[in-house]
């Protein structure tokens, strides 16, 4: 009688992982656009090496994935509805762990961010520096991304949530309707009007970006499946490959 239920505890674990192999996932990410790590083609189609890189993992573990490029705020709440299975980009903070399976091994990079504002600004030394922020600056930010809540939490800033993506911000920046802002250092070096803008020397703060798979959506065993085969794929000549087409070091 143990031998027999030992027998079929064996057979549903290897057919529900089978199960979990053959599901389909499906991402949302931004529609905004931030080379070379996420953005829309010029058919309107989600790429970049971060969603190229879940792509490969994914067909590894013989999962067929979709993905939709959407407006951050929506993006986010459908995830966390479980309308979309992962969210490409998510911080490790509360909130995202109360909704989101935040895995250790579904890293996508990390990444810093910084101030800026324009060159004539008071706070512009001669070497075009930012030399000392004025208690009173208003530090802008986007409006529901995640680097927002961990600069209120953890930064003594005076912020405000205002943008609705980080080329949004740097545009209101050029057009003097902002006096500073909260960016990611990539999202400015791959901007064409980066050298009209001013920033700290000192980076603010610093982040790490995972993909976060949906607790009304999917297990804790997908998440660490996925972790697994991540791990796995970044030891690859194919991840090599994918850093070498985007023109990245290391992520």
């Amino acid at each position: 009688m143990f031998k027999f239920f030992a027998l079929l505890k064996f057979i549903v674990l290897i057919t529900s992982a089978s199960f979990a192999a053959s599901q389909s996932l499906s991402f949302a990410t931004t529609d905004e656009d931030y080379p070379p790590y996420t953005y829309t083609d010029k058919d309107g189609k989600a790429t970049g090496i971060y969603v190229e890189l879940a792509k490969q993992v994914a067909q590894s573990l013989e999962q067929e994935v979709s993905f939709y490029a959407l407006p951050w705020r929506r993006a986010s709440a459908l995830a966390r509805q479980g309308k979309i299975d992962v969210l490409l980009i998510a911080y490790d903070i509360p909130e995202n762990r109360r909704n989101f399976w935040i895995i250790p091994g579904n890293e996508l990079g990390t990444t810093s961010y910084t101030i800026c504002t324009l060159k004539e600004h008071p706070a512009i030394d001669k070497n075009k520096r930012i030399i000392e922020l004025p208690e009173k600056l208003t530090i802008n930010t986007v409006d529901g991304y995640d680097y927002a809540f961990s600069a209120r939490q953890n930064v003594s800033l005076n912020t405000q949530a205002i943008g609705r993506s980080e080329p949004h911000l740097i545009s209101l920046l050029l057009g003097r309707r902002l006096e500073a802002i909260l960016i990611e250092q990539s999202t400015l070096d791959f901007h064409p009007r980066k050298k009209e803008l001013c920033c700290l020397e000192e980076k603010i703060m610093g982040a790490t970006e995972f993909i976060a798979f949906s607790k009304a959506a999917t297990s804790r065993q997908q998440a660490e499946s996925f972790s697994s085969a991540m791990q796995e794929f970044k030891k690859s000549s194919a991840f090599k490959a994918l850093l070498n087409k985007y023109q990245i070091k290391a992520l």
